[in-house]
């Protein structure tokens, strides 16, 4: 099992959500204000979001982040290997068109701003690692699958 398996990788992508939902309640400011953040923001030329400490949608934009670590969460305890095979690309085409629009799409002030390009940037590198992840785990389990089955198949010709 490698350290960067599926498991795992999805383990960090709800402890991201998490954080960001507990920064969302905290004090978001800590993260709008991170030198990383700033150095991405002028990099990427995109306008920087400012936002109040006591805005009521990060109430609401906290509980949207702990809901999707928990949506997440209950099928990775279950090993619900059929979800991930289904929701991982669909998250992955969904996010990587939104950092598209979020970068280039200057006309959609809602979204062509430093913190919808970085979350969906975050969330196209993660998903992309935990695809491909899924998808080794995936062949891996197939190549197993058949050397039991020409096993068994050697074993019936004896």
């Amino acid at each position: 099992m490698a350290i960067l398996s599926s498991f795992n990788l999805t383990f960090l992508r709800i402890s991201f959500l998490s954080t960001i939902a507990f920064f969302c309640f905290k004090d978001i400011n800590s993260i709008l204000n991170n030198s990383y953040f700033d150095i991405l923001t002028v990099a990427m030329d995109l306008p920087a979001l400012q936002m109040s400490r006591y805005s009521a949608q990060l109430g609401l934009f906290g509980v949207v982040f702990a809901l999707l670590a928990v949506c997440d969460l209950v099928p990775l305890l279950e090993d619900n290997k059929q979800y991930f095979f289904s929701m991982v690309p669909t998250r992955l085409t969904i996010f990587f068109i939104l950092t598209t629009v979020s970068y280039w799409g200057q006309d959609y002030y809602y979204l062509h701003n430093n913190v919808v390009f970085i979350y969906s940037f975050v969330e196209v590198w993660l998903n992309f690692l935990i695809y491909n992840s899924i998808r080794e785990e995936r062949n891996a389990h197939v190549v197993v699958q058949k050397n039991e089955i020409t096993h068994a198949e050697l074993n019936d010709a004896e």
